[in-house]
């Protein structure tokens, strides 16, 4: 009897260490980009989120990110964000994040592949926690296939896994989607994500849908 309550406790530990929550979420953004030149441009983006299941105002966010070409096929960006975070108890959590990255690009005929890195650092509960000003650090390596139908469409598939500086890899996102340009100024894109979260406690994965509209100035 000992031996089958040691065997039951095991399981229901072990149920607990694997319980992951799930959820369905809606991410919207619309973008105004200017580009100052042939390898210089800037974008402003405002974006707003939605959670369970797409009932409530998760995030808002604001973002302005410079990308500079400095090859033909190599960019540099770095992007400054802010984010508020509404919590179910009614109050806001103040999110500041610092971005930097290099992308490198691969055209085969009409496939092209994109691959990027980016670090980012991360502020949270700004002036508003005892350790706010400790910033959680992580490097992003995205890999981006697109396909260019030459009508005006592009199919795309990505995937992106998130390392926790110093601790270990604990997201992952893949995405698949389509890019419409409606003319030479405006574009639209929808996808699908999957955002899974390993190696944390309570892990959680969500499936989220993504509209976006940008504007070239």
């Amino acid at each position: 009897m000992k031996k089958i309550r040691f065997i039951f406790f095991l399981i229901i530990s072990s149920n607990g260490l694997f319980a992951q929550t799930k959820d369905f979420g809606v991410w919207t953004n619309l973008s105004l980009e200017k580009n100052l030149s042939t390898r210089l441009n800037f974008t402003l983006t405002e974006s707003v989120r939605f959670d369970e299941n797409a009932s409530q105002l998760s995030q808002h966010l604001t973002s302005l990110s410079g990308s500079y070409k400095i090859t033909k096929k190599l960019s540099f960006s770095t992007t400054l964000r802010y984010a508020q975070k509404f919590k179910y108890d009614e109050s806001i959590n103040l999110k500041s994040r610092f971005q930097i990255g290099f992308l490198y690009k691969i055209k085969i005929k009409n496939l092209g592949i994109n691959l990027e890195e980016r670090f980012q650092s991360q502020l949270t509960n700004v002036k508003r926690a005892e350790n706010w000003e400790i910033p959680s650090n992580y490097f992003r390596s995205r890999i981006t296939i697109k396909y260019d139908l030459k009508k005006k469409i592009e199919p795309f598939f990505s995937t992106e896994l998130f390392y926790n500086v110093g601790i270990n890899f604990d997201n992952l996102r893949s995405r698949l989607g389509i890019e419409y340009e409606i003319d030479k100024f405006q574009s639209f894109k929808v996808f699908y994500m999957i955002d899974k979260e390993f190696n944390v406690k309570n892990p959680s994965t969500n499936y989220i849908l993504g509209l976006g509209y940008k504007f070239s100035l």
